[in-house]
């Protein structure tokens, strides 16, 4: 359902949403701003969704050339001041789309009601029609939407946090978010009804203050005209502070920093993270969106660090994965000579190169260090250092207590999709010298601080979003159709990779591996949500069978 803004003799005081803001009433004010006519002399036929606003000049949302355009992007508008330098690092990669990119950055609920209106908006006398192939949003609503299968492929790429905007010098000593219920200030806030912003002040006012200084702020103060809501969005607020119309109002902390940038007499009260919010920011393709290809490359770009340095200079955040402290790089024990080092070395070929040293009980073309990096001396990346001391153990797969050798063997059956070798072989000999070598400087009963995997929210992947974020960043290594290189990188499904039996194929294992150690070229790169969505998607394509033959391992 779309709600058209009609201008003429009344100006319309901003609608809060009833469920959070309750409802206003509109004023009347004589009409002295165009379109005089209230647009009746506009001449098209389907005026779509219909939103101007008196004395904001709109049109700076509208950006760039529809016509022939081969990328259109709706973008929620506190992120304008990125953008001039997002597209043109974009271009730079991909220069067949130079000078036919056009984008919205209006607010991201008048950029919804557009697209509800068969993707029209009318501003006045102009009806403008053009099809958006991403839309960015707060990640929560982006989420939402790809749930009712509304947007696809949902990328979240950064973080923000508010701050109170005030004139420089800060005349009214404004301290926190309880000074904002003060009869004394003229606010100007975001207009709950298309802003998206406004719900995260809401709860950083009731932290602060409880119900009543919310009631305060967004009732009383908007019905008694000392907070004035945005029309079209917060980018109002600086405008209003800098004519000297309002003395605060709550935004991103990013607009602040732009604010400055460009040399206006802004400053911030920052608000303390107790009673803060954080925002994430997410962009998804449309389903029906005309460029594919080049929606998908944005989305891929987003991630990108050349990306993410754009957003860091205005105060956004890049999503972290979880960064546990790492103990010290491991420094092996001097190999010692004779026989036993020569055992060692073997147990260390076999490790680094299984399918060519233990061909016997292999079955594909993984190798243990493909699981446990770097010969099994990376934290967070099931080292082995350590290990022989905590073994015999119990195992949750068994149900019972088990011997390094048998744990050895279940890696063969599953990650390796072979069989499991003999107790009493020279490869298993070799392996368990090989561990026990990497366990010299431990201490019996106690596990390594870098012992297994870091541990990941329990998220729900989505197969789709994964296959883009697998195309952009793991498809270079790993290849379009998961082969990987030959005694380079590992496959990672078809014949050659694992079996369904094996760790990799859960994919809360497989993200919590990927969250901290890939791409190797950028690990940390992916967020907890992108992890699970990469790890589904590969979960979902051909593995072989495990051999229930081995099921004892």
């Amino acid at each position: 359902m779309t709600l058209p803004i009609h201008l003429g003799r009344k100006a319309l005081l901003p609608l809060l949403a009833v469920t959070l803001f309750g409802t206003l009433h509109a004023q009347n004010n004589p009409q002295t701003t165009p379109p005089w006519s209230n647009g009746a002399n506009n001449p098209a036929s389907s005026k779509g969704y219909i939103f101007q606003v008196p004395d904001v000049d709109n049109i700076p949302d509208l950006h760039g050339n529809p016509v022939g355009a081969k990328l259109v992007l709706f973008i929620g508008g506190n992120q304008f001041f990125v953008l001039p330098q997002l597209v043109a690092g974009f271009v730079k990669l991909h220069p067949e789309l130079a000078g036919h990119i056009f984008y919205e950055t209006l607010p991201p609920g008048i950029l919804r009601q557009q697209i509800a209106a068969d993707d029209t908006l009318t501003l006045g006398n102009f009806t403008l029609m053009v099809k958006p192939d991403v839309y960015e949003a707060g990640a929560r609503v982006l989420h939402g939407m790809q749930e009712k299968q509304q947007i696809k492929d949902v990328t979240e790429y950064a973080t923000n946090t508010l701050e109170i905007m005030i004139p420089a010098g800060n005349p009214k000593h404004i301290s926190s978010l309880r000074d904002l219920g003060r009869a004394d200030l003229r606010l100007s806030m975001p207009n709950p009804q298309w802003e998206g912003v406004a719900n995260q002040i809401a709860a950083s006012l009731r932290k602060a203050g409880g119900d009543e200084l919310f009631t305060q702020v967004y009732q009383k103060k908007v019905a008694d005209g000392t907070n004035v809501l945005t029309e079209i969005h917060h980018r109002q607020t600086p405008m209003r502070i800098l004519q000297g119309r309002a003395d605060a109002g709550v935004t991103w902390a990013s607009e602040i920093q732009f604010q400055q940038q460009i040399g206006n007499p802004i400053t911030g009260v920052e608000i303390p993270a107790d009673d803060n919010s954080t925002a994430v920011y997410a962009a998804g393709m449309l389903p029906d969106a005309p460029h594919p290809k080049a929606a998908a490359q944005w989305l891929a770009y987003l991630k990108t660090p050349e990306s993410q340095a754009a957003f860091h200079q205005f105060g956004f955040q890049s999503i972290a994965a979880p960064a546990p402290i790492a103990p010290a790089p491991y420094v092996a024990a001097p190999m010692p000579a004779g026989a036993q080092g020569q055992q060692i070395r073997l147990g260390k070929l076999i490790f680094d190169a299984t399918p060519k040293y233990a061909v016997a009980y292999v079955g594909n073309q993984f190798t243990c260090s493909d699981c446990h990096l770097q010969s099994g001396t990376i934290a967070f990346a099931s080292p082995m250092i350590d290990l022989a001391k905590v073994f015999p153990a119990f195992s949750q797969r068994a149900g019972h207590v088990i011997s390094l050798q048998q744990r050895i063997q279940e890696c063969f059956t599953r990650s390796e999709n072979g069989q499991p070798p003999p107790v009493d072989s020279k490869e298993m000999n070799a392996l368990i010298a090989y561990v026990n070598w990497l366990s010299t400087d431990g201490v019996n009963g106690r596990s390594y601080p870098g012992r297994g995997l870091v541990q990941v929210p329990d998220l729900k992947g989505n197969p789709l979003n994964g296959r883009v974020i697998y195309a952009r960043q793991c498809a270079a290594c790993h290849g379009d159709k998961g082969a990987g290189v030959p005694h380079v990188l590992p496959p990672i499904w078809g014949p050659g990779s694992y079996n369904h039996g094996a760790g990799m194929d859960e994919p809360p294992k497989m993200a919590a591996f990927v969250v901290r150690n890939m791409p190797q070229n950028h690990p940390g790169i992916l967020s907890p949500q992108d992890a699970f969505d990469v790890a589904t998607f590969i979960h979902s394509m051909p593995h072989p069978a495990f051999n229930p033959a081995y099921k004892g391992y």
